[in-house]
């Protein structure tokens, strides 16, 4: 028989398995984690089942081939936004600048440097427009203050899209920069903020900055450099967001927004979708948490396969995908390249 009569042989049984499925009561379980740089994918033996993870739930659901998958909640275009980001997401521009934090409030200070400028990557969707730039400060010595900027730079030159400085005032408090007007350019450019006393010591505190923008288009696609954004063999090597061998009739839900610098507001993905070393034929579904389950697969394997789809997948208003495998169990990888707003 040939290996393309194989596969229909198999798509059939997988129609029937779906049947099944759905008078089965399959636990769900949610992960959580951080990003790192894609890796190989490999063939590999089904692992020994793993200690479930602190950060995982399970809970009976059912999987159902009824109606498509509830579509994501969709942020208005020119809806009005904000990003804030703590002081202690900074980090010090120059490895001579060190920095401290202040305890239980979010705000880090100077210990030793010239430089003093600390900083972090600002992501927002392509096409928003910049507006405002908000400081949060505590300055309990009046001979310093602290200032905050947002800046951009192409690989050749660095740009000051705004400035802003506290008063120099003792105490605690916020300022607001002037108005922008700023498109965001991530082809182009690439964005940062920045945060800096201007002396040393916990008398002049950097404690937080904030963006507000106006979102994009309803729509539009930004494509983003490939990032291993899910492998569930993380309990065997370092990866994204894992959560080890999942097993057939099983939800997983992962929150993605922020993850490989996916920014809020982010309502479907385009991606890859791998299923590596299946322990039988079966088929993958990625659908937005908390939606129906999909009455299509997003691909569909035999014992034994790599085998790799790209796929466009909503997401849910919380930046949630749900992932489950019907038949057999594997192991499931999703490497994001874009994101639709």
């Amino acid at each position: 028989m040939s290996s393309f009569a194989v596969r229909l042989s198999s798509t059939a049984a997988l129609v029937l398995a779906a049947g099944l499925l759905a008078g089965l009561g399959p636990p769900q379980d949610s992960s959580s984690g951080g990003t790192q740089a894609p890796t190989p994918l490999a063939r590999i033996a089904p692992p020994e089942a793993t200690a479930p993870d602190e950060n995982v739930r399970s809970e009976p659901r059912t999987l159902a081939a009824v109606a498509p998958p509830t579509a994501a909640v969709v942020t208005p275009p020119g809806y009005f936004s904000y990003l804030y980001v703590p002081g202690t997401a900074l980090r010090p521009r120059q490895g001579a600048t060190t920095q401290a934090s202040a305890t239980n409030t979010g705000c880090v200070y100077a210990t030793a440097g010239s430089d003093l400028l600390m900083n972090t990557e600002l992501h927002l969707p392509e096409g928003s427009t910049l507006k405002y730039l908000r400081l949060y400060y505590n300055d309990t010595d009046a001979t310093f203050n602290s200032r905050g900027w947002i800046t951009r730079y192409n690989g050749t030159t660095w740009e000051d899209l705004v400035y802003v400085v506290s008063t120099g005032s003792p105490g605690a408090g916020s300022i607001v920069s002037s108005e922008l007007t700023h498109p965001v350019d991530n082809a182009n450019w690439g964005y940062t903020l920045i945060g800096a006393p201007s002396g040393l010591g916990s008398t002049v505190q950097a404690c937080g900055l904030r963006v507000a923008y106006y979102a994009p288009s309803q729509g539009q696609f930004t494509p983003i450099t490939p990032c291993r954004l899910i492998d569930t063999r993380a309990p065997v090597f370092p990866a994204p967001l894992g959560g080890g061998w999942l097993p057939a009739a099983t939800v997983r839900s992962y929150t993605i927004a922020g993850v490989c610098g996916l920014p809020a507001g982010v309502t479907a993905v385009s991606l890859n979708a791998t299923v590596t070393g299946p322990a039988g034929p079966g088929f993958l579904a990625l659908y937005p948490e908390g939606g129906t389950f999909p009455p299509v697969s997003t691909l569909n394997f035999l014992g034994g396969d790599t085998i790799v789809n790209a796929a466009v997948v909503p997401l849910s208003a919380t930046g949630g995908i749900s992932m489950a495998l019907g038949v057999s169990g594997g192991h499931v990888i999703l490497d994001v390249n874009g994101y639709y707003y």
